[in-house]
């Protein structure tokens, strides 16, 4: 009899543990849903405006739009537990990169990856468009987008 209870009181525990583990975690997800604006830092170190992210989340899936004078690209990302954050491009993006002697049309993923500060008001990080074809970074400038 005492066996049994203890096996019973044993399984229980076991089938429990996911359940408060889930929401325990949950409790620490950063909320980052909401809009923001974005700016960039030049190589001067000024900071310029340079569109808004609206983003959705459940638990530590984000996705949203980032909207960029007239284009607007879906984003899908993550977040953890620390306020780390990484959003990506969901459809390659073509752009054209001139030089003296050649044109090159180029497609390239944006990726912003970053943190949120412990309030949840500030994100910031790098902006990296990474070449779909060759995987060689085309860009990479800070960022820093607060919650409006």
């Amino acid at each position: 009899m005492k066996r049994s209870r203890n096996a019973l009181l044993f399984a229980c525990i076991i089938l429990l543990l996911p359940a408060l583990a889930l929401s325990q975690t949950d409790d620490a997800t950063p909320n980052i849903a909401g809009t923001w604006s974005l700016g960039v830092v030049t190589d001067d170190g000024v900071l310029m405006h340079d569109g808004t992210f609206e983003l959705d989340q459940r638990g530590y899936t984000v996705k949203g739009q980032y909207a960029t004078g007239s284009t607007e690209y879906t984003l899908m990302g993550k977040c953890s537990a620390d306020g780390a954050i990484h959003l990506k491009q969901r459809e390659p993006i073509s752009i054209t990169l001139e030089t003296r002697e050649t044109q090159k049309r180029h497609s390239v993923v944006v990726e912003f990856k970053g943190s949120v500060n412990s309030d949840g008001t500030n994100f910031e990080g790098e902006r990296i468009a990474t070449d779909v074809e060759s995987g060689k970074i085309v860009f990479k400038t800070r960022f820093t987008a607060t919650r409006d």
